[in-house]
């Protein structure tokens, strides 16, 4: 049993690993565009453990040409790193749509 908890445990923290070929950030010092995005996920994506998450893949980079649609292929895993739907929605706007979203929330 204590094997089973040992994979359990290594799933769990792959499934963080594998998210982080989500996020649309071209990581050159002072892009203002990762700056925002950085933004974004501090001030509007819901536990820290997805801002983490997030945060670690903006930090990251990635090829913005793939990073759509490796986002949607891990939507059924986000719950798993403390993501919710809105989280998705919101990272899917900027991601897949390159919407133009505010930093922080209106009042």
């Amino acid at each position: 049993q204590r094997h089973i908890y040992q994979k359990h445990t290594k799933m769990k923290l792959l499934i963080p690993l594998a998210f982080l070929c989500v996020l649309v950030i071209s990581c050159q010092a002072q892009d203002p565009l990762k700056e925002k995005i950085l933004c974004i996920i501090e001030t509007r994506l819901s536990s820290n453990l997805c801002k983490s998450t997030s945060r670690a893949q903006a930090m990251a980079g990635n090829d913005p040409a793939t990073a759509c649609s490796t986002l949607e292929t891990f939507k059924i895993m986000l719950p798993l790193v403390g993501c919710t739907s809105a989280d998705y929605d919101l990272l899917h706007s900027i991601v897949c749509e390159h919407k133009d979203i505010p930093c922080s929330q209106a009042a």
